[in-house]
C-alpha cells in the first residue's frame, strides 16, 4: 500500500491545450519529504504518493509484493540514496524509471557539498539541490509543462530561502549546544547552523548499541550533560538506557516528519521543527 495525496483535477486544462490524460502524472516517492517538495512543483491533475509512512524508519524498509504493484505503474519513482533506503535499493535500483537524487548529484557541479549525506532535505543548501532535481526529472517526463514546473520550482526556492534567513537568525546563539543525537543523520543541517553534536546513541541503524556502548555512552552524558534527543522511528529504550537517572533533557528530532500531514508544507516544518527542538534543549539546559 502507498501512501497517497491525489490531487483532484484542474479547471481550466485547456491552457496548456492537453487533455488532462496527456498532463496529468502519477509518481512516488520513497519518503515523507521527498514527497512534499514534489508536491510544491507539479499540479492539481498530478497524483503524489509516498511509500514509507512518515513514523518508520527508510534505512531497513523492504518493498511489499503490493507496492511493486503499484511502483511499477507509476510514472516515475522519486528517491535519495543507497545509504537511506538500504534496503530498498535493490528493488529500486532494477526500476528505469526510479530516478535517485545520488545520480543526479554525481552529474551536477556540486562538488562544495555532501553528497554521501543520507537526509539532504535537512539541509536548505541541499533541498534547493533536491527541488532543481525533482524539477529535471519532471520536465524530461512532460516536456511540454517545462514553464510550469520551472516557475514552481523558483517559487519553491524563493520559500526556503526566506525562511533560512529566519532559522539562521533563531540558530545563531546556539551554537555550543551540547547534545546527543539518537543516530548520525543531522551532518548537513548541523554544518549549516554551527551545531556539533557530543556523540550518536545507534551509530549503525541496523544493529543495536552492545551493553558497553550503552555504558560508555551513559558516562558520557553523566558527565557532560546537555541534551538527549530521541526520534519517533527509532527505538526510544536506548535513550532511556543512556539518559538513566541523570539530569540530561531529552528531546525530540523528527527528521522525517510523522507529526505533519504530508503535504506541500511537510518539508518546511521539518526544518521549522528541528530549529524548535534546539531551541527548547537550549531553554531547558540554560543555567
Amino acid at each position: 500500500m502507498l501512501y497517497r495525496n491525489t490531487l483532484k483535477p484542474m479547471s481550466a486544462l485547456t491552457l496548456l491545450g492537453l487533455a488532462p490524460s496527456a498532463l496529468a502524472l502519477n509518481l512516488v516517492t520513497t519518503v515523507a519529504p521527498l514527497s512534499s517538495l514534489a508536491q510544491q512543483l507539479v499540479g492539481e491533475q498530478d497524483s503524489v504518493s509516498v511509500l514509507l509512512p512518515a513514523d518508520v524508519s527508510p534505512h531497513d524498509f523492504q518493498v511489499k509484493t503490493s507496492q511493486r504493484r503499484e511502483l511499477a505503474q507509476a510514472d516515475a519513482v522519486f528517491w535519495i540514496r543507497p545509504l537511506l533506503e538500504s534496503g530498498m535499493a535493490g528493488v529500486l535500483g532494477q526500476m528505469a524509471h526510479a530516478h535517485s537524487f545520488a545520480d543526479h548529484a554525481d552529474h551536477a557541479d556540486h562538488a562544495d557539498h555532501a553528497h554521501d549525506d543520507a537526509h539532504p532535505w535537512l539541509s536548505v543548501t541541499q533541498s534547493i539541490e533536491l527541488i532543481e532535481f525533482l524539477r529535471d526529472e519532471l520536465i524530461e517526463l512532460a516536456p511540454q509543462r517545462e514553464a510550469e514546473f520551472a516557475r514552481r520550482a523558483e517559487t519553491a526556492i524563493d520559500r526556503l530561502e526566506q525562511r533560512q534567513a529566519q532559522w539562521l537568525q533563531q540558530m545563531q546563539p546556539l551554537a555550543a549546544l551540547r547534545y546527543w543525537v539518537f543516530h548520525d543523520a543531522y551532518q548537513a543541517f548541523e554544518a549549516e547552523y554551527g551545531l556539533d553534536h557530543q556523540g550518536v546513541i545507534q551509530a549503525n541503524v541496523n544493529v543495536s548499541p552492545s551493553p558497553k556502548q550503552i555504558a560508555t555512552l551513559s558516562r558520557a552524558i553523566g558527565e557532560t550533560g546537555g541534551c538527549v534527543f530521541r526520534e519517533p522511528q527509532m527505538d526510544a529504550r536506548w535513550v532511556d538506557l543512556v539518559v538513566g537517572d541523570s539530569p540530561a533533557w531529552v528531546g525530540v528530532l523528527d527528521p522525517l516528519g510523522s507529526a505533519y500531514d504530508v503535504d506541500a508544507d511537510l518539508h518546511i516544518n521539518v526544518i521549522s521543527s528541528l530549529v524548535t527542538s534546539f531551541q527548547e534543549c537550549s531553554s531547558a539546559i540554560r543555567p
